[in-house]
């Protein structure tokens, strides 16, 4: 009865740690876009300035 008891023990804890490997762990996002257009640029710097003569 013990060795049974430890065998299926055994298989039950080795069963539990098989992980599917055809799907990936967890959904990457997107990397987020950085890249600004001149015109955003320039606006951005013009409130920059703005701001430090207000202050």
């Amino acid at each position: 009865m013990k060795k049974t008891l430890l065998l299926l023990s055994l298989l039950v804890a080795f069963t539990a740690c098989v992980t599917n490997d055809d799907k990936p762990p967890f959904n990457e996002p997107d990397p987020p876009n950085y890249e600004y257009t001149q015109e955003e640029k320039d606006a951005e710097i013009l409130r920059i300035e703005e701001y430090i003569k207000q202050f």
